[in-house]
């Protein structure tokens, strides 16, 4: 007598396909996982992308910050060696928004174009003593810084010239980046040395301004 396996019960059919490792998801478990990894990942990514917009405004927070203690360090010193009139004469040492002229140090070094305005042109005279066999000679001359704002792409640069005949030197650096202005303040007819100012707008509205008093 040959013996024919027991065909399953239907509901023991389906227990068997839920407890096998190939039965799948069905289309309700893929919607809900779908639903859950949204709601998990959107904080996160909203997360990174403040994060990253934050630390792209910190940093140019800390640029603009840098670049204005460059300036506060060189500002004051070329004002410092700014006499208020050239020696025998009525031209003021320090003149502020003024267009370059061809002999200025930021056309003749610079390559600047004369006519360009330059925030503040700073001038005094310097005395160099020579001594040979004995005998003492001194001769005078006329150096330079001129503060020029440039542009750069969207913004602009603040840009310092300075010219030193006595020593051949001349010089060009950047003391202050993503800058949409500056405007310098200088008396007209200065009577007695003067307090000369640079201020500076950066591309998110600070402003900040640098000052230094001449010398007699």
């Amino acid at each position: 007598m040959t013996r024919h396996p027991a065909t399953p019960s239907p509901a023991r059919r389906r227990a068997e396909d839920v407890a096998s490792p190939d039965a799948g998801f069905t289309l309700v478990e893929v919607v809900v996982a779908l639903v859950l990894v949204m709601l998990i990942m959107g904080p996160i990514v909203a997360a990174i992308i403040v994060g990253l917009n934050t630390t792209g405004a910190a940093s140019t927070r800390l640029s603009q910050s840098d670049d204005r203690q460059l300036l506060e360090i060189w500002l004051p010193r070329d004002v410092a060696g700014t006499q208020h009139l050239l020696p025998g004469t009525t031209t003021p040492g320090a003149t502020a928004n003024v267009a370059l002229s061809a002999s200025n140090c930021a056309v003749t070094q610079g390559a600047q174009p004369a006519g360009t305005t330059a925030a503040l042109v700073l001038q005094g005279n310097g005395v160099t003593v020579t001594t040979n066999n004995g005998l003492t000679s001194t001769s005078t001359y006329l150096y330079e810084a001129d503060y020029v704002l440039v542009s750069s792409g969207s913004s602009k640069r603040l840009v310092r010239y300075y010219c030193n005949p006595s020593t051949s030197t001349s010089m060009s650096m950047i003391v202050a980046y993503g800058l949409t202005s500056a405007t310098g303040t200088a008396p007209a007819s200065p009577t007695a040395p003067a307090t000369i100012s640079l201020a500076v707008t950066d591309t998110a509205g600070n402003t900040a301004t640098i000052q230094g008093l001449e010398r007699s």
